[in-house]
């Protein structure tokens, strides 16, 4: 399980990039103190959302966020 740790506007790269309009930072922590980072970009899609970046279990995690 992640925990969402930021969520900002994209900046005009990844608006250019990657077609986002929302990036949302989440973390991971493992053992050892290690902890991994991901980052998810989305944007509005119609009626909806769209998400992308990262594997289908983190952007599970992030469900409840986009929609909000």
């Amino acid at each position: 399980m992640t925990r969402l740790v930021q969520v900002r506007e994209a900046t005009l790269a990844e608006q250019k990039n990657e077609g986002a309009e929302v990036v949302f930072t989440r973390v991971k922590k493992a053992g050892g103190g290690l902890q991994y980072t991901y980052t998810i970009y989305g944007c509005q899609c119609y009626e909806s959302w769209m998400q992308w970046g990262t594997s289908t279990d983190v952007l599970g995690d992030n469900v409840d966020d986009i929609e909000a």
